[in-house]
């Protein structure tokens, strides 16, 4: 993107009007969006409202001068980001440049100004500030995929765990209609039952189907499992499981729904749960598990 372009907008605060005609006429090509404060009082007002790209704040103004303009700015987080270059034609040494870039201006202009070196300075300014606005917009978008991605992994976590709880729902009716069906044949097929009944037994495997959700919720959640055995070994495979259940944000219905649990069963659970995480009766256990 061509930054000389004119849709960038500067702000020029400088108490003399003869510098503010030299400075318009440098900036011609580079911006027809230009603004003017006597002082930096007036610079700071206008830097809130307006949002230049690049404020030339002159150093010595009345009522406020730039570098006091300069401080308040970078104290404020709505303009603490913004482009400042100081110009002077009196604090030209080195020890000044130093103060100047100190305070937050991120160039020096000496007056008076050389045309070649005030268009090279400027322009590069505002490369950099667009720059900067390429790399923070790049960052968001990182941010937002990042918290898309996580959120789709939180919901696929969930449906994956409900569908494992429906399928050994499911598998166990299956179970229970063949030993019922072995009773009402008078165990005729015994053998072939028993072979159906074995396969069946096997997709109830729930140490796989633990693994496999283990797998998928340290994904989303690194280390949990592991900090979790560290400080608390105690706690058995169901509590575990309910822990990561709680983490992953589902209610006392969810998990009861889920696990097959009564509403009362599932609390007794919790508050025993609760003992070994060592957390009193106040304590609550799922802004534990949430900030754990």
């Amino acid at each position: 993107m061509d930054i000389s372009l004119n849709n960038r907008r500067i702000l020029i605060a400088d108490d003399d009007f003869n510098n503010v005609q030299v400075i318009l006429t440098f900036l011609e090509g580079i911006s027809d969006q230009v603004l003017y404060a006597p002082n930096g009082k007036v610079a700071c007002s206008l830097a809130r409202s307006e949002k230049p790209e690049l404020i030339i704040m002159d150093w010595q103004m009345p009522v406020m001068d730039g570098l006091e303009a300069i401080r308040e700015l970078k104290s404020d987080d709505d303009t603490k980001d913004m482009t400042i270059i100081v110009a002077t034609g009196v604090m030209t040494t080195a020890e000044n440049l130093k103060e100047a870039l100190d305070a937050g201006a991120v160039d020096f202009l000496r007056k008076p100004f050389n045309p070649v070196e005030f268009k090279a300075r400027t322009e590069s300014a505002l490369r950099i500030k667009h720059q900067h606005e390429v790399i923070k917009d790049m960052l968001e978008q990182e941010k937002k995929y990042v918290e898309q991605a996580l959120e789709h992994k939180k919901r696929e976590l969930t449906s994956m765990a409900v569908l494992d709880h429906q399928k050994n729902s499911m598998l166990n009716e299956m179970l229970e209609q063949i030993n019922k069906l072995d009773r009402l044949t008078n165990h005729v097929y015994a053998t072939d039952i028993k072979a159906i009944e074995r396969q069946l037994k096997e997709q109830l495997d729930l140490g796989k189907s633990w693994d496999g959700f283990k797998i998928h919720f340290e994904e989303t959640h690194d280390g949990f499992f592991e900090k979790l055995d560290q400080e608390f070994p105690g706690l058995s495979l169901n509590e575990r499981k309910l822990c990561a259940y709680i983490k992953m944000g589902m209610g006392n219905f969810e998990i009861s729904q889920m696990t097959g649990s009564s509403d009362a069963a599932l609390r007794k659970a919790i508050n025993r749960m609760k003992k070994k995480l060592e957390l009193g009766p106040e304590d609550e256990v799922r802004k534990f598990l949430f900030d754990y």
